[in-house]
């Protein structure tokens, strides 16, 4: 006889876990919000968008946009607007505003919460590369028959409590829900693991925000200056940056 399925994972405190199915079309779906005008779909934020790539066939169409996160944690979601079936000789901009959605997650989950958006920009061969942010109420050109997106990160609070939450996006004037749910635990500060990204902080913009940019998202540089207990920057091997990094992500 086939042998018995082995007993479910058992988390930290005794809680029974179970294996989460990924149900087709769950990531990258179309918007039901989305009109002929103005189609908005989808796409995991892992995945390097194509700004010619077409709207997900798989699934149903569902409403806004949902997000999962811990406390003391960033997830990010994408929006992608496609272009309007018969394409203006000129570009259309379509408007995002988002101000009210980040005074509404402050007030739910914590003053410290945050919610930052960007325009996300193509290289000549028509591939995601860049992410200047997007100050709510500014606009995204959809030019001629390609593809726009929009690129937002949150942030939930250590303090945040439990629970599901619900603000609006309003893209062009459609309101667009965004739904997020708050897991009732924390990651730890502490980071037990190194990682090497072929990065160095010098690449990202001007040190102290490159630093921060990094810190945040719990991320070791291949090289440049860091952070220790002195406040002064350091160089060395990528041990020694390790070390040195795994402290300032501790501060």
């Amino acid at each position: 006889p086939p042998a018995a399925p082995p007993p479910p994972p058992v988390c930290e405190g005794g809680c029974a876990a179970s294996p989460v199915e990924v149900v087709e079309g769950e990531y990258s779906y179309v918007l039901s919000e989305s009109t002929p005008e103005l189609r908005m779909w989808t796409r995991p934020v892992a995945h390097r968008l194509s700004r010619s790539e077409p709207e997900p066939s798989l699934g149903p169409a569902r409403s806004g946009l949902h997000l999962w996160a811990a406390r003391h944690e960033f997830e990010s979601f994408c929006l992608v607007m496609g272009p309007p079936s018969d394409p203006p000789p000129a570009p259309a901009d379509v408007r995002v505003e988002y101000a009210a959605a980040v005074a509404a997650l402050k007030q739910a989950v914590g003053g410290t919460a945050r919610l930052d958006c960007y325009r996300v920009e193509y290289n000549g061969a028509g591939y995601a590369h860049a992410l200047p942010p997007l100050p709510s109420g500014a606009a995204i050109s959809r030019g001629g028959r390609h593809n726009a997106a929009l690129w937002c990160t949150l942030y939930v609070p250590p303090a945040a409590p439990a629970g599901d939450y619900r603000m609006e996006l309003a893209i062009d004037g459609i309101s667009v829900p965004l739904t997020l749910t708050v897991f009732d635990f924390e990651l730890p500060r502490a980071v037990h693991f190194d990682s090497q990204h072929n990065i160095g902080v010098s690449s990202l913009g001007p040190e102290e925000a490159a630093k921060n940019i990094l810190i945040d998202h719990r991320m070791t540089p291949k090289g440049g200056p860091v952070w220790y207990s002195s406040r002064r920057s350091a160089r060395g091997s990528f041990a020694l940056i390790c070390l040195l990094w795994r402290e300032a992500l501790q501060r």
